[in-house]
């Protein structure tokens, strides 16, 4: 073995790793980016990795058994790039079918991985997935292979040496090409992970941008097809055009749309971010102002207490029974009035109730709460907030646009593991709720950058206790239930 072909064999090796980081990367994707729940252990990890490994393994073992039994002559026409030769083009061809042949059995394994890491849809997920990492990993290749092309001159003898002739030249080439395709790879990997991944930072993109990403990559790649479509440059200006295009224009505007779609979706999670947190300050200034007004009310009633009862006594001692009677049902609705509407038993769900019902009330939205939570929820403010103001205009939404009878109902239980907070709510049509919680920014509201956003929010603030949300819809209500560990 030479030094070349030890090239060969070390860039060939990269290309195998290069291709199992390519599946984890569209994971990554999926899940940070297009909000797809997904589910990465150990075992999974390893089926992927040791399937794509014996695949490779297979395929090493038989092109070396095969090169092996190739006369010298025919090893040497082959590095020599002879086509002239029938034993050398029955090379390229067997090459050309035990390379299809791999990269199908790859393309397999990566279809169980992603099958296996998806909680929902997995059949649809894992055929999306495949596609898309056939797309990414072609054009990823593509645009790198260009650009070496491009920074060496743009020169047809470089295509040669890469993509029809075998010669030394052609190892150093791929080993330089696969190098810097896994240094790139690692990096959007560690930067997917680390940056996104491992910080819970979920940007989902909508379904319209989804769209406008493929069709820029798809539009962005067809150039490459129409320089080789026209015939009337020269062979050297046309590989010139297309280094130019492939290996430095295309890579720099396919990243721009992907990076402003990005930057956007990222700039509307800030602004939800944004919005929760007014909302927690409005429902604590209104909370203070509560109490502030209930502390003055208290005082007062203490103020007036004994002079009421003293008028009580002597309407009592006067044989005015009836009177005193009347007197004591006022003072009873006065004592009614200092306590609040509706007690849930967490005093800051108590301050979002008493908001959003005067917003319920603007849209005659009929409210009822049964039921409370001794002790409150074992949940920090800020999340109580993000959880069921979000829920509850989502709730308000859906009910305001039922024509009659429209209603909202807070119902809440306790179980021995569980606190459940369950808020039902009239709705026009039966809820698609399959398609709600598949985090891919689904709404049906008007601001729907800020609601797909919400539902997102919540489904992950619950998953942070440890908690469960299930939702029940059919042509007369929904029912959203949030059950948090006691």
């Amino acid at each position: 073995m030479d030094i070349y072909q030890l090239l060969g064999y070390i860039a060939s090796a990269l290309t195998t790793i290069h291709y199992v980081i390519a599946v984890f990367t569209l994971c990554l994707i999926a899940h940070c980016f297009l909000g797809y729940t997904v589910e990465i252990t150990r075992k999974k990890v390893a089926f992927s990795i040791i399937s794509i490994i014996i695949v490779q393994a297979g395929y090493y073992i038989i092109e070396a058994i095969y090169e092996a039994s190739l006369p010298k002559e025919v090893v040497q026409g082959v590095l020599e790039g002879n086509i002239n030769d029938p034993r050398v083009v029955a090379f390229y061809e067997h090459s050309g079918f035990m390379s299809k042949a791999v990269n199908g059995a790859m393309y397999v394994a990566a279809f169980l991985f992603f099958f296996m890491v998806y909680k929902n849809r997995k059949m649809i997920r894992a055929i999306e997935s495949t596609v898309c990492l056939y797309g990414y990993y072609f054009y990823v290749n593509k645009a790198i292979v260009y650009s070496y092309i491009f920074l060496r001159g743009g020169k047809s003898s470089i295509f040669d040496e890469i993509y029809r002739i075998t010669t030394e030249k052609t190892y150093v080439h791929m080993f330089i090409i696969e190098l810097t395709s896994f240094t790139i790879a690692v990096i959007i990997l560690m930067i997917l992970y680390l940056g996104y991944y491992k910080k819970d930072k979920l940007y989902v993109v909508r379904i319209r941008d989804r769209i406008a990403v493929v069709s820029w990559f798809v539009l962005t790649s067809f150039w490459i097809e129409k320089v080789f479509a026209n015939t009337d440059l020269p062979i050297e200006k046309r590989y010139e055009l297309l280094s130019v295009l492939g290996g430095f224009m295309i890579p720099i505007l396919a990243m721009f749309v992907p990076f402003y779609i990005i930057t956007k979706t990222a700039d509307m999670a800030i602004k939800e971010k944004n919005v929760m947190q007014e909302t927690y300050l409005q429902a604590e200034l209104e909370y203070i102002k509560q109490y502030k007004k209930a502390q003055v009310d208290t005082n007062a009633f203490r103020h007036d207490i004994i002079n009421n009862l003293s008028l009580m006594k002597m309407m009592m001692e006067s044989g005015k029974e009836e009177e005193a009677s009347k007197y004591l049902d006022t003072l009873i609705g006065d004592i009614k009035a200092l306590s609040p509407e509706y007690n849930t038993g967490d005093e800051m769900l108590d301050c979002i109730v008493a908001m959003k019902v005067d917003k319920m009330k603007e849209e005659n939205i009929k409210f009822s709460l049964d039921g409370a939570i001794e002790g409150g929820l074992n949940m920090k403010p800020m999340d109580i907030c993000n959880v069921f103001a979000n829920a509850t205009d989502n709730a308000i939404e859906a009910a305001k646009m039922v024509e009659n009878d429209t209603w909202i109902k807070m119902i809440i239980k306790r179980t021995d593991n569980f606190c459940i907070v369950k808020l039902a709510n009239a709705v026009a049509d039966k809820v698609d709720v399959e398609t709600i919680f598949e985090n891919t920014g689904y709404t049906s509201k008007e601001d729907d950058i800020h609601h797909g956003f919400g539902l997102k929010s919540i489904k992950n603030t619950v998953k942070k206790y440890d908690g469960i949300i299930k939702a029940e819809s059919n042509d007369k209500e929904y029912v959203l239930s949030i059950m948090i560990p006691r």
